[in-house]
């Protein structure tokens, strides 16, 4: 995270970063090569709140972004959208959230997901792919709605409208065994175990 080549590294910590705090996920932009996200944790340390920021500038300065989400939801990983600057994941202990400005305000996404902690996320082509501790992982299928929502227009997709229009999606491994997604309207898709494909 420097505009030219340093003979040495410098320190970009954020300075309000709790002591002992975990990194657990760094996140460059794709808009814009000075800007970067951080999430942190510390639930060794009985410590549950959620630590994320952003840097639009090399990490000379931090903004604490956690506005939204409940003080119990620390996160695993922050990840921004490559499609839409400002569109941005997390995953935190008690499911996914999303804000659409920078981490301005964050609200949940977890449309017919269960309260689980959600290790990573990966938005990719038009799809949400969420990694849970043990249970797991599951797709939200199109997610241009999301990216298409401004503020203002109504309910935020996945929560007050049926958004999703979800898709079928299966593949086999070696072993002739595979996975087999399933969805439909406003569902996230639900991954289980195949031995035999009809």
């Amino acid at each position: 995270m420097q505009p030219q080549p340093a003979p040495a590294g410098r320190n970009v910590t954020p300075p309000d970063m709790p002591v002992f705090g975990r990194v657990s996920l760094i996140d460059a932009s794709a808009f814009d090569a000075g800007t970067a996200y951080v999430s942190t944790r510390l639930p060794p340390l009985d410590e549950f709140r959620p630590h994320v920021w952003s840097t639009e500038d090399y990490g000379e300065t931090w903004t604490r972004i956690v506005d939204g989400i409940r003080d119990d939801a620390y996160l695993n990983s922050v990840r921004e959208d490559p499609n839409r600057e400002g569109l941005l994941y997390a995953g935190t202990n008690h499911g996914v959230y999303v804000t659409f400005d920078d981490g301005g305000w964050w609200r949940e996404l977890n449309p017919g997901l269960p309260d689980m902690p959600v290790t990573d996320v990966i938005p990719q082509h038009d799809e949400l792919a969420m990694a849970s501790h043990g249970r797991g992982f599951r797709v939200l299928d199109n997610v241009g709605p999301l990216r298409r929502w401004e503020p203002g227009s109504g309910g935020v997709p996945g929560t007050a409208e049926r958004a999703w229009c979800c898709s079928s999606l299966r593949w086999r491994t070696g072993q002739g065994a595979g996975w087999c997604c399933r969805g439909g309207w406003g569902r996230v898709l639900e991954v289980r175990r195949r031995r035999s494909w009809r």
